[in-house]
């Protein structure tokens, strides 16, 4: 299952050179793995209930292009088998 959303950047994902930072993407990282997990039950906010979390175990990115304020940027995330 792929999940994904867009983010658009704001004024504090920017550097000096007003492209987005590290940083801002690995929070867009972290924000979409909360997302997918929520979206299967296994998120946060049901980690109490449910006794189970979700757990990042790996990641890999790759920088195509920075983006700078306010453009948009297409984050997605999926689970495998571990």
């Amino acid at each position: 299952m792929i999940f994904e959303q867009k983010y658009r950047v704001s004024i504090e994902d920017v550097g000096l050179n007003d492209k987005v930072t590290s940083k801002a993407l690995l929070s867009y990282l972290e924000d979409i793995a909360c997302l997918h997990s929520n979206s299967v039950g296994f998120g946060p906010l049901n980690a109490k209930d449910s006794g189970f979390v979700w757990i990042l175990l790996n990641w890999k990115v790759e920088i195509i292009k920075r983006v700078t304020y306010g453009e948009k940027i297409l984050v997605r995330t999926w689970s495998r088998k571990y």
